[in-house]
């Protein structure tokens, strides 16, 4: 059966990126949002291990991890926690909490490593699923060793030089290369791994393994110089062999999984964890470069300023919970509403960016009027609540500073508050 993990966390990127790290090792996740939901869950779903992030709403995950592990049903399941604070007292407090590990999201390929360690035994048995291009120049031994490569899950190609191995290897992705390093006439072994490791990219760093008939140690020093990653000595031990090639599909994939995971940690670290959004720093980043662009080409540029009103009072009435639920409710909307080419960010608390490549003053008012209504719309779990917006153009008669820009727009949205909220106000830059 596959193990089950349960995770709270309130970012849907790192949701995604958690649920796709887990799947890898033959988990069925469950995610929630809220920690309440969550814990009412885990009293009666014997989920095997429980992800939580430090900051939940709230509801600590600190605290949430501590009521976790005084549940009955808690001594067979891990609890992880995933924070983005280092600091000795978060960690102290974390482990009297109850938990069993925690990783920082700074390093997560190391979470990863703890899942495939821990809980991987479904996956490490079909580690062995990779596809082996094999070089073996003797094809009755070939066909021996082939058969024996495909018996224990491993989908090989065999060929018997070197000149059509290296053909194959240009057209199709392997996991592993196994070759012998006396291949009769044409290329050798050591020559065959040189010119894998003069390939670009993936396939140059895919692992090799060598079999040789040589016990000379410094020929095999020279073997690791020149690219292989392990060998096997001649009369081959299947046994052995298996189990070296399989140690090496495994680190493939790792390598392969860490990249793909510090993509998307990248993607991340520039998103608002709440709403999924851009962040400040990312718009701040990114900002000056499109209205750079802009200015050299004479294209239109506005930027629009979102203020949620009386979010204060949202926040006092009903709850912070009630407050993230409303903020991630306009980030959905921006976001629905943008196009590709715009960036729409969480500049911070109840204040939203929107800026609009390709859109002059006149276009961004009317689209600001209709964001103005759609927010006044939306009243999620039945809380109504309006939006001030403020627009600022890039005068394409002189050059303008992203900060200038900003604070034209931020300017319009006070004036806005000043008129009554709920309206729009173009300001100039």
């Amino acid at each position: 059966m596959p193990h089950k993990a349960l995770v709270a966390e309130p970012s849907r990127v790192f949701r995604e990126l958690l649920v796709a790290t887990l799947a890898k090792n033959g988990f069925e996740t469950t995610t929630r949002e809220n920690p309440f939901e969550a814990l009412t869950l885990a009293e009666s779903t014997p989920f095997d291990l429980v992800v939580s992030a430090l900051h939940l709403s709230g509801l600590s995950g600190i605290e949430f991890c501590s009521r976790l592990s005084r549940q009955p049903i808690s001594g067979k399941r891990s609890i992880v926690l995933i924070t983005s604070d280092d600091d000795r007292k978060t960690q102290e407090e974390a482990m009297r909490s109850g938990i069993t590990t925690f990783f920082s999201k700074k390093e997560f390929a190391q979470f990863a490593l703890y899942v495939e360690r821990n809980f991987g035994a479904a996956s490490r048995a079909t580690a062995q699923s990779g596809r082996v291009l094999y070089i073996e120049d003797n094809r009755s031994e070939g066909a021996l060793i082939e058969a024996q490569l495909n018996a224990n899950g491993f989908s090989v190609v065999f060929v018997n030089n070197a000149k059509d191995a290296l053909d194959r290897f240009t057209d199709e992705p392997f996991d592993l290369v196994i070759t012998d390093l006396v291949l009769g006439s044409g290329m050798m072994g050591d020559g065959l791994v040189s010119s894998i490791r003069n390939c670009p990219g993936r396939a140059g760093q895919v692992p090799i393994l060598v079999i040789t008939g040589f016990d000379d140690p410094m020929r095999k020093v020279k073997l690791l110089q020149t690219g292989a990653n392990d060998y096997v000595a001649k009369p081959v031990l299947i046994e052995e062999l298996v189990a070296r090639a399989g140690l090496l599909v495994t680190m493939r994939k790792l390598l392969d999984s860490n990249e793909e995971q510090k993509s998307k940690l990248n993607e991340l670290a520039m998103r608002d964890q709440l709403t999924g959004l851009y962040n400040r720093h990312y718009l701040v980043d990114t900002a000056p470069k499109m209205i750079g662009e802009a200015c050299r080409h004479g294209l239109p540029l506005s930027l629009l300023v979102i203020d949620i009103d009386h979010f204060k009072q949202i926040n006092d009435t009903h709850g912070h919970a009630t407050g993230d639920l409303v903020i991630r409710a306009v980030g959905d909307c921006i976001e629905r509403t943008s196009r590709i080419e715009d960036i729409a960010a969480r500049f911070g608390g109840e204040e939203f960016v929107l800026l609009l490549s390709h859109c002059d003053e006149s276009a961004a008012e009317q689209k600001a009027q209709s964001l103005r209504i759609k927010l006044q719309d939306l009243a999620p779990d039945g809380i109504h609540f309006t939006a001030s917006i403020g627009v600022a153009t890039l005068p394409l008669a002189k050059p303008c500073l992203f900060d200038k820009l900003f604070r034209a727009a931020d300017k319009a949205v006070f004036e806005a508050k000043q008129n009554g909220r709920n309206c729009v106000v173009v300001g100039k830059a």
